[in-house]
């Protein structure tokens, strides 16, 4: 079983930047303890032979093929739309942030 002492606690509250009671202190000991077991029986699982993969649904992500024209005829509609214009963009007010 996995020793976690009051001040091992605190010290992870504190990086953290949480403010925990007495009461919460002992919960989560108990709790990190209860994790700590945990992954100890998991380092103890026999996996060799067992291929790592990074998800189980084995899908893969699908983009739209890169064409040149359809979407710059679309944004010329829109800049076509607005009422100021500057070397074929759309003007605007300035914008700024902080």
């Amino acid at each position: 079983m996995t020793k976690i002492s009051k001040e091992q606690v605190e010290h992870i509250a504190e990086l953290a930047r949480i403010g925990i009671s007495e009461e919460e202190k002992q919960k989560f000991q108990e709790d990190l303890v209860s994790v700590l077991d945990y992954i100890d029986k998991l380092q103890k699982v026999d996996v060799s032979g067992v291929e790592p993969i990074a998800h189980i649904s084995g899908l893969e992500n699908q983009t739209r093929k890169d064409e040149n024209g359809s979407s710059h005829a679309e944004a010329k509609v829109l800049v076509d739309m607005v009422a100021e214009k500057e070397d074929g963009y759309a003007k605007v007010r300035q914008v700024l942030t902080r």
